[in-house]
């Protein structure tokens, strides 16, 4: 395929206009507005097979939403296009997301009978666009998809009052959760300076810059690339942990860590109609076992709820038996194990 200056100039926006606006939350109908501009059409309409055969057509926006049961072929025979080729002069490609992958894709474009015709050049490139539909539209798919990922991966640290930071080799700050901001606004242990992070206490930041370090570099580590840091209060109160991450999903050439953050203090603020539910438990129960989950001593829980030490230990008795253990730590275990843990809000014990 050739193209002279000008066309090659359109060429090239079409597609960059294509991909941008796929890959940042275009309709599909939107993107068929885009090739019908470009090509003075009267209807262009797409339809898309997924992995599993099932079909999609889509047409441009001002055609309106397109409900069609069957495949690309049939539709292809089908009285409706039938019509539109008997009315309109139409230029037919088929594209898939790579040269040697099947056909996933094809396209129709209708333009009037009074207007040019369709060269040769106009044909190919409706090929070429029909390939890059398929391949921009499977992009937008997985960045969606990431996206959610992200999006839920992030809520559940931030619910289990887990803070995530992504950092580089020298402790540079690439992304991090809402509760890792938290905890890094703070001052407490833990800060940004100029984007890196670094700890408050000087031989703690030393030991914590070694470890990005030789964790990045997938160097041999003492203590599992764990370590406690110490706080304004002068006692190790925030937990440190550092993994190096998977060369193969870091860019090309870089070395990343994962560093997961966990202030001592804080605890999980558990919704009680999920433990309930999930441990077969009176309201009551629930009440205990959140209690106790947090941190408290049975009569600490006592006291909290405003009930006598023999009751609460009625109502943990009764939970050992429903849930067949007999032990107070048997218990907080099972419940920050269980999907309680990422059910609720979050707190700062005081």
């Amino acid at each position: 395929m050739s193209y002279h200056s000008q066309s090659a100039v359109a060429f090239g926006h079409l597609m960059n206009n294509l991909t941008r606006s796929a890959t940042t939350g275009a309709s599909v109908p939107e993107l068929l507005d885009i090739v019908k501009d470009h090509f003075d059409a009267r209807l262009v309409l797409l339809a898309i097979s997924d992995a599993k055969n099932n079909v999609a057509l889509h047409a441009d926006s001002a055609f309106g939403p397109v409900s069609y049961d069957g495949d690309p072929a049939t539709f292809a025979r089908s009285a409706a296009i039938r019509d539109l080729m008997d009315r309109y002069q139409c230029v037919e490609a088929a594209g898939s997301q790579d040269a040697t992958g099947p056909e996933d894709c094809k396209l129709w474009i209708f333009r009037d009978r009074d207007l040019a015709r369709f060269g040769n050049e106009e044909t190919t490139l409706a090929g070429v666009i029909a390939s890059q539909m398929s391949s921009a539209l499977s992009l937008a798919n997985r960045l969606r998809e990431t996206a959610m990922d992200n999006t839920l991966f992030s809520g559940a640290m931030d619910r289990m009052n887990i803070g995530f930071v992504l950092a580089d080799a020298a402790g540079h700050l690439l992304r991090m959760t809402d509760h890792a901001r938290d905890i890094l606004n703070a001052r407490d242990g833990l800060h940004l300076h100029f984007r890196k992070l670094r700890a408050t206490n000087a031989a703690d930041d030393r030991t914590l810059q070694a470890l990005i370090r030789a964790t990045a570099e997938g160097e041999q580590i003492e203590h599992d690339g764990s370590l406690a840091l110490t706080g304004q209060s002068g006692l190790k109160t925030l937990g440190v942990m550092v993994r190096s991450v998977d060369p193969a999903l870091c860019p090309q050439g870089q070395r990343l860590v994962a560093i997961y953050l966990r202030d001592r203090e804080s605890a999980l603020e558990l919704d009680s109609d999920s433990v309930r539910r999930l441990f077969d438990l009176t309201p009551a129960e629930a009440a205990v076992t959140r209690q106790l989950a947090a941190g408290l001593s049975l009569e600490e829980t006592a006291i909290e709820l405003e009930i006598s030490r023999n009751t609460a230990r009625a109502h943990l008795r009764s939970i050992f038996s429903k849930n067949g253990i007999s032990r107070q730590t048997e218990l907080v275990r099972m419940v920050l194990n269980s999907a309680a843990a990422i059910g609720g809000d979050t707190r700062h014990a005081a």
